[in-house]
């Protein structure tokens, strides 16, 4: 898919941003917030205040602040009991991410 994003050319905002992204190394995604391109994609589309976008963005950064503190809090959670999540800490920091979520907001 992202080789044939390469060849098209883009007549939109949204489309010049796939284009730029599917030109990119892992590292050079690994630069963009994933939160912001999406809420970038929004733009302009009916029924969108872009008003609320950066607001938007904010909110999304303090979750993400909120789920690091809590994963930081709750980590001995997996360190005592690994097999708990398969032995996978990324497994554990996708199930610290949805219990915090789901708990405050």
């Amino acid at each position: 898919m992202l080789a044939e994003l390469r060849g098209f050319a883009p007549i939109t905002q949204w489309g010049e941003w796939c284009q730029q992204l599917a030109g990119l190394s892992d590292a050079g995604l690994a630069e963009h917030d994933v939160a912001a391109r999406n809420l970038a994609c929004a733009e302009d589309l009916p029924g969108t205040d872009n008003a609320l976008l950066a607001p938007c963005l904010d909110k999304v950064d303090d979750w993400a602040e909120l789920v690091d503190r809590f994963t930081r809090h709750v980590f001995s959670r997996f360190t005592q009991t690994p097999e708990t999540f398969g032995n996978s800490e990324s497994r554990f920091r996708a199930v610290a991410m949805a219990d915090c979520l789901s708990r405050h907001v």
